[in-house]
């Protein structure tokens, strides 16, 4: 096992520093409108997308009969992830560097129902008990043993069913089509827990085909980021369970199928744990796994996937209620090891108070 102090061998030093200067021109003049963050765990289409995989077969190679392989990520794409996570890590130090993306415009929970979310069938949204049980000994350890014919927090599922529009925009009339985009998340308010079960967000519906979509006057819904999404439906629950938002302590992505994110951990925990034979494939091992922490060199990288950095963006925006909070480390496992099909890892944030 390395130690914290381990770092990365080679030409990667000099790359990170080329490719920071280079995409911090681009980063801190990119809208944060325009970063699609997804989990999942449950691919609703068999065709790919640009963001998510069918049960992340895309990065699975053969080595041997019923063993995956998760490829790990370039040092391009590393170094890359890095920058965009040292900046993250940076904002969520002090929100105020953030400047105009240190603040999300949607603050109300009637701002859903504003931009076309609703529950299955174009009803009002519904935020119901999760009567689902966790066995994952990882989730166990958060929430407890989970006891028969009691809820374990509370679900939402929320459907992009209504269109909006015509507007004029800019001079330009514009139409927000319905693009039925989806988001599936659990909060457990009294534990502090989110859980990401299946989040497919309107950019990764376009990426797979809107029919009758036009891209000259139509538009995906300025609410659309995970980051927002969880926010209104969390502070929702808090209220209604009277729980201070800030108490949240664990963002969880089950499941998680996300091509970049995989290959990425793949590399980073390689680098820590090069000996272990799982990891040496590019799988995480069962609970409880491997812990990166804010101190290890590879954590910055982390931060920067895409399925990590929407829990960054929420808690950078969201300073003003919750408080200065980070992320303080994030744990990584394989809750199917025994799956010998798909590799879809758990990852799990943790926050703190900076």
């Amino acid at each position: 096992m390395r130690t914290s102090n381990s770092s990365f061998h080679g030409p990667l030093p000099l790359m990170l520093l080329l490719l920071s200067i280079i995409a911090a021109t681009i980063f801190f003049t990119a809208s944060s409108s325009e970063l699609t963050v997804v989990h999942g765990a449950y691919p609703r289409s068999q065709q790919s997308d640009l963001i998510i995989s069918f049960n992340g077969s895309d990065i699975l190679e053969t080595r041997a009969p019923g063993n995956p392989v998760v490829a790990p990520a370039s040092e391009e794409v590393c170094a890359k992830a890095w920058n965009k996570g040292y900046t993250l890590m940076c904002w969520m130090q002090n929100p105020q560097m953030a400047g105009a993306q240190a603040f999300s415009p949607f603050t109300r929970f009637q701002q859903l129902a504003d931009w076309g979310w609703t529950s299955q069938g174009g009803q009002a949204i519904h935020i119901g008990g999760n009567w689902g049980t966790y066995a994952d000994p990882g989730l166990m350890a958060l929430l407890g043993h989970p006891m028969y014919g009691q809820s374990t927090g509370h679900q939402a599922v929320i459907y992009h069913t209504q269109a909006r529009g015509p507007v004029v925009v800019g001079g330009r009339q514009v139409t927000y089509p319905a693009t039925m985009g989806n988001y599936d998340n659990v909060f457990i308010a009294d534990k502090g827990v989110i859980i990401a079960a299946s989040n497919w967000g309107p950019a990764s519906k376009l990426a797979e085909g809107i029919p009758g979509w036009d891209h000259n006057t139509n538009r995906l819904p300025d609410l659309r980021q995970l980051s927002d999404i969880w926010w209104l439906l969390w502070e929702q629950v808090c209220s209604q369970q009277r729980v201070r938002p800030s108490e949240l302590r664990y963002i969880v992505s089950k499941d998680t199928v996300n091509e970049e994110t995989n290959a990425i951990f793949a590399r980073i925990l390689q680098m820590y744990w090069p000996n272990e034979e799982g990891i040496a494939r590019g799988i995480a091992p069962k609970w409880p796994g491997k812990r990166i922490t804010k101190e290890m060199d590879g954590f910055p990288t982390l931060v920067g996937t895409p399925s990590v950095w929407g829990a960054a963006y929420m808690l950078i925006q969201r300073a003003g209620t919750m408080g200065r909070k980070e992320i303080k480390s994030i744990t990584v496992w394989n809750e199917n090891e025994h799956v010998q099909r798909f590799y879809q890892p758990n990852i799990m944030i943790e926050v703190g108070d900076v």
